[in-house]
């Protein structure tokens, strides 16, 4: 990390957006930031502009400054510090102030009462009460269209077309899941069958392998006897 001035130099990554559009320019600007006899100053570069990271990264390594670590003292060339630069230093609060004195009229006999001038303000407000939290009652049950009350036909008639269209909708979710269940309940019956012809089949392939083995008993013998059978004929 490069010491300049005195202070050291710590990253920064944003570039003030709103007076260029170009990243050269925006790049040109902080090289003739570092190199101004004004890097003293307490404005520093809040940099906004993620498109100027890589660019600003490659020409500070080059001017041997730490990519990422590096603090740029900034005030900007030939225009006016604008509010999205904030000075480093710490912000005063306004004063506090007082409430007035009453004046006194001193040619006025001593007598009579000082004038007070009234302070101008506004009143107090008074607080609000708070709204009661209304809760919602219970859900009509059945048609909608029989809890219409007093309404106009021409709504009675949406609401009554509504429910129809309910109606119709419950049927149809009731047959589609009536038919689900008959297809699971048969896939079911399909699967229990598959698989008690798979254990035939199995026991099937056991009883073959064990006739098999007897033919293969069988043939050896017989194989046998009649090579004893030629022995005694030579």
């Amino acid at each position: 990390m490069n010491e300049r001035s005195g202070k050291y130099f710590k990253a920064i990554y944003d570039y003030v957006a709103e007076n260029s559009s170009s990243i050269t320019v925006k790049v040109d600007d902080v090289l003739e930031m570092l190199n101004s006899p004004n890097n003293n100053s307490d404005w520093v570069l809040v940099a906004r502009c993620k498109q100027a990271k890589g660019r600003l990264d490659t020409v500070m390594s080059e001017k041997g400054f730490c990519p990422r670590n590096y603090l740029v003292p900034f005030i900007p060339p030939q225009r006016a510090p604008s509010e999205s630069l904030r000075p480093l230093t710490a912000s005063k609060k306004p004063p506090v102030q007082r409430s007035q004195k009453p004046v006194v009229d001193k040619d006025e006999p001593p007598s009579r009462k000082p004038m007070v001038r009234p302070v101008v303000g506004k009143p107090a407000s008074k607080p609000r009460p708070a709204r009661p939290v209304s809760t919602p009652g219970p859900m009509p049950s059945g048609r909608l269209s029989d809890n219409v009350g007093d309404l106009p036909e021409n709504i009675q008639a949406i609401i009554a077309e509504f429910d129809d269209i309910m109606e119709e909708s419950e049927q149809k979710a009731a047959a589609r899941q009536e038919a689900l269940d008959q297809f699971t309940e048969d896939l079911a019956e399909q699967v229990s069958v598959i698989e008690g012809a798979r254990a035939s089949i199995d026991d099937k392939i056991v009883e073959l392998q064990e006739t098999l083995e007897t033919w293969q008993g069988d043939i050896e013998a017989a194989r046998t006897r009649l090579a004893a059978i030629k022995g005694e004929a030579e």
